[in-house]
């Protein structure tokens, strides 16, 4: 995966077997069953901002990726609650709560 870096702080391209990028709850529980049918290794990716490298991946392991899940589905203002997707960046929940 030429296309992807590593992380934030590091630039170099990805190794994966593939990066899936699931809309929705439905396709990340497709891509988990395919994953563990085929015993494969799946690791989750979030914004990638590599402050603890656990979204590395290998030659032989599938990146999930939570980008296209990104959507901020409600908000309750007197509970101070928010619910989002699993790809909402902090940068963006933060924006919208302010």
């Amino acid at each position: 995966m030429c296309a992807r870096a590593v992380s934030w702080f590091d630039h170099r391209p990805m190794t994966a077997l593939a990066i899936v990028r699931p809309a929705n709850t439905e396709q990340v529980s497709a891509v988990v069953k395919c994953c563990a049918q085929a015993q494969v290794s799946l690791v989750s990716m979030g914004g990638l901002t590599g402050f603890v490298e656990g979204a590395v991946t290998t030659a032989q392991q599938v990146g999930l990726s939570l980008e296209r899940m990104s959507r901020i589905e409600s908000m309750d203002v007197e509970d101070a609650c928010v619910v989002v997707e699993a790809g909402v960046p902090l940068q963006t929940l933060h924006e919208f709560a302010d």
